[in-house]
């Protein structure tokens, strides 16, 4: 298993938003938290990403434990709703920002940004400015710039809620190809549950702060 939680518990204010959750996912799955707003998704996502901080449980990565490690030294890659780009950079300058505070020499982070460019479709696009770009593309950057330092994790929150039908549709099996590809272990809250049953390995339905059932989609 990439991912075992055991037991996690968080509350806010004597509320429970989570109780005691057992789940796992294995190397190169893609697992979708599936349920409606308050549910305890995104805290769960949160507390994985090393946001926000669990009352009890255990999380482990490949047998390393990650309670108490910061979330910078977790090494996961995360895009959420909004695509939070920088506006003054280019597209590469975005992508390659996770790799350029890492003291990666600038020959490997132009391979590499040239390398996702052509991953996600926008091969060209890179002395461009978030602001040139639609907001389907400018998801597609985020997505990117998660992937470019190689994360052990991918964490999705609702990445594509912000986008109109068509384009949302296209980009759900594009960013299920691109995983698929690269095989890195994922997760993703949706409260779609079109959205999870075409994208998910495993679909984990979540109900006041419980799982209340997981399986694939079929």
């Amino acid at each position: 298993m990439a991912l075992v939680i055991q037991s996690l518990y968080k509350s806010f204010d004597g509320h429970v938003a989570l109780d005691r959750i057992n789940l796992s996912i294995e190397n190169a799955e893609f697992v979708c938290l599936l349920g409606p707003s308050g549910c305890g998704k995104t805290t769960l996502l949160r507390i994985i990403a090393g946001l926000l901080s669990s009352d009890g449980g255990k999380i482990s990565l490949d047998g390393r434990d990650l309670i108490n490690v910061p979330a910078r030294d977790r090494g996961f890659g995360i895009v959420f709703q909004s695509y939070s780009l920088f506006p003054h950079m280019t597209i590469a300058q975005n992508i390659g920002y996770g790799l350029k505070i890492r003291h990666t020499p600038k020959v490997e982070i132009r391979d590499r940004v040239n390398s996702l460019l052509e991953t996600v479709r926008l091969g060209g696009f890179g002395d461009r400015y978030p602001n040139q770009l639609s907001g389907g593309q400018q998801q597609r950057v985020a997505i990117a710039r998660a992937l470019a330092v190689n994360p052990s994790l991918l964490l999705l929150d609702e990445p594509l809620s912000a986008l109109d039908a068509r384009v949302r549709a296209g980009l759900r099996q594009e960013l299920r190809e691109v995983q698929q590809r690269l095989g890195i272990p994922t997760l993703m809250v949706t409260h779609d549950q079109e959205e999870a049953m075409s994208m998910a390995d495993k679909i984990v339905c979540m109900q006041g702060g419980l799982i209340v059932q997981e399986g694939t989609p079929r």
